[in-house]
């Protein structure tokens, strides 16, 4: 049960640190882009240099670390000190932008049993939250789908997330008196069935097809590959590359896990969990390991100009070069 496309974690609203945050204070930095595809990017090392020599203080060491080709982390040990960063004018001058991560102070926790007739603002005006929890800040309401007539019609849930200010998910809320228990928020796996990349779906693919059955760049819908043929091109897994018995599926859902247990970015959540095979972007940017011979392919019933290429690799190859 759920939307058909979830929102993503976006930057907060919070502009500082306040007192009832606790440490570490953490602060993501980017390099100001003129264009947004004119490839700029961050250096953590240089970035550190120019810490360095502007002599910031708290800077917690090993701290700073990439998490984008345009992005840095830094963790600061004061409160004071944080703030001071994120609004120094120096940043500016270097075409530097510092921000709070959302999820550094913002907790997300799953309320069922609110009345699917409430708008949002229904819900926002009723909820009270228990002592020493920050307020809520926004609600969303999950759908559930549901065929109607022979179509599929989405309709809303008695279940809401709502996204609490600060760093306490309360374990209940109250709406009209009542008690409702709190859990935690996680992001759903979702894949796209275009490029077959995790994050997004097919509606809001810009990329590439990919097809999930054979790795060649057609849409899968196009492909005639039979399913016993087939060979995952992100695990070499006789599977198609969207069956959730890839697992690469199971280890996206366990960085979703992590991200909302111990409230962590994408990036540093993947780093908790070892690649299937090989690092996903080097899957991505690869030609598909699949073992399928031309003749068990037909081709899509489009033409293209780009003659399809297949590439054997023995499967013991990748267990020889990972040793």
């Amino acid at each position: 049960m759920n939307s058909p496309s979830p929102p993503q974690p976006t930057d907060t609203f919070r502009k500082v640190y306040v007192n009832t945050d606790c440490s570490p204070f953490v602060v993501h930095v980017q390099r100001m882009q003129d264009a947004p595809n004119d490839g700029t990017s961050i250096h953590p090392i240089s970035f550190g240099n120019f810490l360095k020599k502007k002599s910031f203080k708290n800077i917690i060491n090993g701290s700073v670390k990439r998490i984008g080709r345009n992005r840095v982390t830094l963790s600061f040990s004061h409160l004071d000190d944080a703030n001071k960063f994120l609004n120094d004018k120096t940043l500016t001058d270097n075409k530097y932008k510092a921000f709070i991560p959302s999820f550094s102070v913002m907790r997300m926790g799953i309320v069922k049993g609110v009345p699917a007739e409430w708008s949002l603002e229904e819900i926002l005006l009723n909820v009270s939250v228990p002592l020493g929890t920050g307020k809520v800040i926004k609600a969303r309401r999950l759908n559930y789908k549901t065929i109607v007539d022979g179509s599929a019609v989405w309709k809303p849930s008695q279940t809401v997330v709502l996204t609490f200010d600060g760093q306490v998910l309360p374990k209940r809320i109250f709406i009209c008196y009542n008690a409702l228990p709190v859990d935690l928020y996680i992001f759903p796996t979702i894949q796209c069935y275009n490029c077959c990349r995790y994050g997004h779906t097919k509606t809001q693919c810009r990329s590439k097809p990919c097809c999930y059955k054979c790795g060649q760049g057609h849409s899968g819908s196009t492909c005639d590959v039979e399913e016993d043929c087939v060979s995952c091109f992100l695990c070499t897994g006789h599977h198609f590359a969207i069956s959730k018995q890839c697992p690469e599926f199971e280890r996206q859902k366990n960085i979703k896990l992590s991200m909302a247990q111990s409230c962590l970015s994408y990036a540093e959540a993947s780093k908790l969990h070892h690649p299937v095979s090989k690092p996903y972007a080097d899957v991505l940017l690869s030609p598909p390991p699949h073992q399928i011979n031309q003749s068990q392919i037909k081709q899509p019933n489009h033409q293209t100009n780009t003659p399809n290429i297949i590439i054997f690799i023995q499967k013991n190859s990748f267990s020889q070069a990972s040793r």
